[in-house]
C-alpha cells in the first residue's frame, strides 16, 4: 500500500485500502484521502477524515476539517459539511492559513441552504479577495443574492447582483443570463437607478433570448423609462413588445401598459 501510495498509483492504494482496511501512517493519510476522493469512494474518504479530527490539536485538525467538509458534502450529509466549512473558516482566520481558502465556494452554498448571513458574508469576502476572476465566483455570488432575497435585502442583493453582472461580462461566461440582468434591474429599480436598470435590459436584449423573457425584458424595460421620464421610448418598446409572436403574460401587460400610456 505505501509503495502504491507514494507512486501516486491510486487505483491500486484504493483497492488494496477497501479490501484489507490496512493501517495507515500520518504522512499516508492525506495521499489515501485525495486517492478515495478521485476513484469517487467518497464514504471512505468521509469515514477516513471522520476518524481524524478527533485530534485535539487544532491546528492539526484544521485540514481534516477541511478534508470532512468536501467528503460530507459528496455523501450528501450537507449538515455536517456546513458545521466543518464553519469550522474552517474560523480556524484559519486564528491560524492565518489561506490554504484552505477554497471552502469559500461550499460555504456560500451551504450558507444559502442553512440561511446563515454571517457565514454568507465571510464566504463572499474571500471570494471577493482570493477569487475576484474565478468562474465559481459567479455561483457563490448567486448563492449571496438568492440569500439577500430571502431576507429582503436589497441593498445585499444589488451588490452581488452586480458582481455576478460584471463578471460575466469580464469573463464572456452567461451562465446566468437572463436571470441575473432580471434580477439586476429590478434590484435597481427598487433602489431608483431606473435610467440604469433600462440600460442593463437594454444590454440583455442584444442577447439571445427566448419568446417569453425577450416579452418580459421589453415590458421591464418599458416601465424603468416610464419612471426615468422617457415615455415616447417606452411607447417603443411596448410597440415592439406586442409584435413579438407568444401568448405569455408579459405580451398581456405590454399592452395593457400600452393602452395606458396612450
Amino acid at each position: 500500500l505505501s509503495q502504491h501510495l507514494a507512486s501516486n498509483r491510486c487505483k491500486e492504494a484504493t483497492a488494496l485500502y477497501a479490501k484489507n482496511r490496512v493501517a495507515l501512517s500520518g504522512a499516508e493519510e492525506p495521499k489515501m484521502f485525495d486517492c478515495l476522493m478521485s476513484a469517487g469512494d467518497f464514504f471512505r474518504a468521509y469515514d477516513l477524515s471522520k476518524k481524524r479530527v478527533v485530534v485535539k490539536d487544532l491546528a492539526a485538525k484544521l485540514p481534516w476539517l477541511y478534508r470532512l467538509e468536501a467528503s460530507a458534502l459528496k455523501t450528501g450529509n450537507t449538515k455536517e459539511a456546513y458545521g466543518a466549512a464553519k469550522d474552517v473558516l474560523a480556524l484559519s482566520k486564528i491560524y492565518k492559513v489561506g490554504d484552505f481558502s477554497g471552502v469559500a465556494f461550499d460555504a456560500a452554498a451551504l450558507a444559502l441552504e442553512y440561511k446563515d448571513g454571517v457565514m454568507m458574508a465571510e464566504a463572499a469576502n474571500i471570494i471577493d479577495n482570493r477569487y475576484p476572476s474565478d468562474s465559481r465566483s459567479i455561483t457563490a455570488y448567486k448563492a449571496a443574492a438568492r440569500l439577500a432575497i430571502s431576507k429582503n435585502d436589497t441593498l445585499s442583493n444589488l451588490k452581488y447582483s452586480e458582481r455576478i453582472y460584471n463578471l460575466q461580462n469580464k469573463l464572456k461566461i452567461f451562465v446566468e443570463t437572463p436571470w441575473v440582468e432580471f434580477n439586476y434591474a429590478s434590484a435597481l429599480a427598487k433602489s431608483g437607478a431606473h435610467k440604469k436598470a433600462a440600460n442593463i435590459l437594454e444590454a440583455l436584449l442584444q442577447k439571445q433570448l427566448s419568446a417569453e423573457d425577450r416579452t418580459r425584458a421589453l415590458f421591464e424595460l418599458s416601465s424603468n423609462l416610464v419612471s426615468a421620464g422617457e415615455r415616447t421610448k417606452a411607447k417603443t418598446t411596448l410597440n415592439e413588445c406586442i409584435k413579438i409572436n407568444n401568448n405569455s403574460s408579459w405580451k398581456k401587460l405590454c399592452q395593457d401598459s400600452l393602452d395606458i400610456l396612450k
